[in-house]
């Protein structure tokens, strides 16, 4: 994780704060800031509601196998998802 964070110039690091992902301790060792979030607030984190639109957008593309299940998730998410959704 840490590597994958600092390669796309991670400064902050957002989390959901859910009590199962426990890596507060971590991140503090690291000295990675972590931004001010509430706990378990899906209308706040924008990934929640991005997931429910690809569901959305998902659930009209015929997706027979796991195989164009994939595929179709990568062109919504590259292709229908814009970046001024956001």
């Amino acid at each position: 994780m840490l590597g994958l964070f600092h390669s796309h110039g991670g400064e902050v690091f957002m989390q959901d704060n859910a009590p199962c992902h426990k890596i507060k301790n971590y991140l503090q060792q690291k000295q990675i800031k972590i931004l001010k979030w509430p706990g378990n607030c899906p209308d706040l984190n924008r990934m929640e509601n991005c997931w429910q639109k690809i569901k959305y957008l998902l659930k009209q593309k015929k997706t027979p196998n796991l195989d164009t299940l994939k595929n179709q998730l990568k062109k919504v998410w590259c292709q229908e998802v814009r970046l001024d959704y956001f």
